[in-house]
């Protein structure tokens, strides 16, 4: 399976159409994905101590990892609309951290008890 990511990615990287033959080679594409993922991983965050690194902007090992994610998010999830969070409220004041909660019920529930601490 790392092989194979390996393969993908630098076919990616090279620009060059790769097909690979997932059934004989006992994988799954969601699987190589997941190895690539975890290789950009590494090119992004220490990209000067790795090998091809220094050779490609920053920027194309991000962009590759975007497209690799988008592609194993499947399309029922990408057509659905998702809620965007809410404006932070100003009469939050400055407590550090500013964080997005995805989960509504627990935004709910926060809201609560920080308003019964006010």
């Amino acid at each position: 399976m790392l092989a194979l990511g390996y393969i993908h990615l630098s076919s990616l990287l090279q620009s060059v159409p790769l097909l690979l033959p997932y059934d004989r080679l006992a994988s799954k594409p969601a699987d190589v994905n997941a190895v690539m993922i975890d290789l950009l991983d590494l090119y992004i965050h220490h990209l000067a101590a790795t090998h091809i690194g220094p050779q490609y902007p920053l920027t194309k090992f991000m962009e590759l990892q975007i497209a690799i994610r988008r592609s194993l998010v499947g399309e029922t999830e990408r057509e659905e609309e998702m809620e965007l969070p809410t404006e932070r409220e100003a009469s939050a004041g400055d407590r550090g951290t500013i964080r997005f909660i995805l989960d509504k019920d627990r935004v709910v529930m926060e809201s609560e008890i920080l308003g019964t601490l006010q």
